[in-house]
Formats: C-alpha cells, sequence, structure tokens
C-alpha cells in the first residue's frame, strides 16, 4: 500500500516557545480507559512540574466525562480545551510534547505539523504502527498511567533527549515529504492501482474484440 505524505512546509527550528512545558493532548473526548490513563499520568507530571500548561482537544461532544476526571484530578486551573486542534494547529503543534491519546488513529495532520516543529509526539503502543512511527516517535509500551508518567517525566526531566527525538523527527518529515520521495510514492500508488488492469484499446495492441 503507498501513503501519500500529508504536505508539511519545515519551519525553521527554533526552541520552546515558553519557559515552562506544555502539553497538547489530542483526541481527550469521548472519554475511555486510554484516556483515563493519560490524564492520570499527566496528573503525576504536575507533581514535579507545577507549572505544566495543557490543552486538550474535545470534538463536539461526549466531553463530559474527560471534564469530570481532570476535576478529579485537580488540575481544571492548566487545562484550556479546543474543538479541533487542527483548527489552531501552529498553536496546537507548538506544545512540548504532543500526545495521540486514541487507540485507533494512525497518523493526524497535527501530528505531522509538530514532528515538522521539532517537537516530541508520544502514543500508545499500537500493531498499526510502522517501523517509521516507532522510530520517530516516543510509543509508551504499557498501557497504565505509571506507564505514561515515566514516559512523560522522561522526557520532561531530559531536554537534550527531546531535542534529539524532536530533531530525528523533524527530519524524517522533510524526507518524506521530499519532491523526489512524493513522486515515487505517486508512481508507486500508480502502479498498483493499474497491476493487471486490462484495457480493451491501448497503443501496443488492437482491441480483443478485432482479433481473429
Amino acid at each position: 500500500v503507498a501513503t501519500i505524505p500529508y504536505p508539511v512546509d519545515l519551519p525553521e527550528p527554533t526552541g520552546s516557545t515558553s519557559c515552562d512545558p506544555s502539553i497538547t493532548v489530542l483526541d481527550a473526548a469521548p472519554f475511555n480507559e486510554g484516556v483515563a490513563r493519560v490524564l492520570g499520568g499527566i496528573a503525576r507530571v504536575v507533581e514535579r512540574y507545577p507549572s505544566l500548561q495543557i490543552c486538550l482537544e474535545l470534538g463536539e461532544r461526549d466531553a463530559d466525562g474527560t471534564w469530570q476526571r481532570v476535576d478529579e484530578l485537580g488540575l481544571l486551573d492548566r487545562v484550556s480545551s479546543v474543538r479541533n486542534a487542527t483548527e489552531v494547529a501552529a498553536l496546537a503543534s507548538d506544545s512540548t510534547l504532543t500526545i495521540l491519546a486514541s487507540e485507533s488513529w494512525s497518523s493526524r495532520s497535527i501530528v505531522d505539523l509538530a514532528m515538522a516543529r521539532g517537537r516530541v509526539v508520544v502514543r500508545g503502543d499500537q500493531a498499526f504502527l510502522t517501523e517509521d512511527d516507532r522510530r520517530h516517535q516516543c510509543v509508551v509500551l504499557e498501557p497504565s498511567m505509571e506507564s505514561w508518567s515515566q514516559s512523560l517525566l522522561g522526557l520532561l526531566d531530559d531536554p537534550g533527549r527531546c531535542r534529539t527525538v524532536g530533531t530525528a523527527a523533524r527530519d524524517w518529515i522533510g524526507s518524506r515529504n521530499a519532491a523526489d520521495h512524493v513522486g515515487r510514492t505517486w508512481q508507486q500508488l500508480l502502479d498498483e492501482v493499474s497491476e493487471n488492469v486490462i484495457y480493451p484499446f491501448d497503443s501496443n495492441r488492437t482491441s480483443d474484440h478485432n482479433e481473429m
């Protein structure tokens, strides 16, 4: 299967736009066990980083469970929310860490944008992740609050590691969006679509109906 990459222009590399760390959580609603683990892990991170700011993407409905858990964890005073992170991509893609809470999404344009800016994308382990996903994103292998908090703290506590992962992600997005790579991918897609297709007429043969 050939996948055409989302077109991303690489901005000039910059450091963090804020002295305080920030996390954007994509697909934070509807509330489910995966979202609960992510929020629980973040709550433990706040104990070490009390100035941490959190942005939740909550969609258009079914966000009550997420807000209830945020309240239970004492995070309300540091949480902002957006309906669709793609609509505020310049802001949402510039957090220190971008978490993909969904257990069904393989990729999203906002994820590519964050990686293009040299930000670190963190997600839970899923069977559909590719080798490139695993190499250029931080994958939380165990589905638990403890694993999420350890992974997040491991990144925030080590700015050098964050820069290394982010730079590698940015380089990968750049190479994937290079004109020659996109051209080869389109050619592969066309070859797969046209494989074993026989046209009634072409430049090299006559119609089968005209053959005797």
